[in-house]
């Protein structure tokens, strides 16, 4: 047991990636670079258990700092993801990412560049 619960979403991601995305993908290297720029910086070195909601915000806010609201939209996508997978593998028992939605990733600031 005392291996699972050392779990750092750094291993998750690492695993999410091989088993999930690698040579499944046309595009491997997009999720990789989301990962390694954008996962990893930010709750890398956490516990998977230890992830909270107020976590993945501060993810995505530290994309959107970046000035990057559809990057910072596939980033919670891909938490999502990732933790979806955690849970199947009985990592842990619910996503922290599953509250936010695309709103909450900056998927509303896109609007305002259409003014003619």
């Amino acid at each position: 047991m005392a291996e699972k619960n050392a779990y750092t979403v750094a291993q998750l991601a690492d695993e999410y990636f091989e088993r999930m995305i690698a040579g499944r993908w046309k595009h491997p290297n997009i999720v990789r670079s989301r990962i390694e720029k954008d996962i990893k910086p930010a709750i890398g070195s956490l516990k998977v258990e230890d992830v909270k909601p107020r976590h993945i915000d501060d993810v995505l806010k530290a994309v959107m700092k970046r000035g990057a609201p559809s990057i910072a939209n596939d980033t919670l996508r891909w938490l999502k993801r990732m933790f979806n997978y955690a849970i199947k593998r009985h990592i842990i028992e619910y996503n922290p990412a599953a509250a936010f939605d695309p709103g909450d990733a900056g998927g509303k600031l896109e609007h305002h560049h259409h003014h003619h």
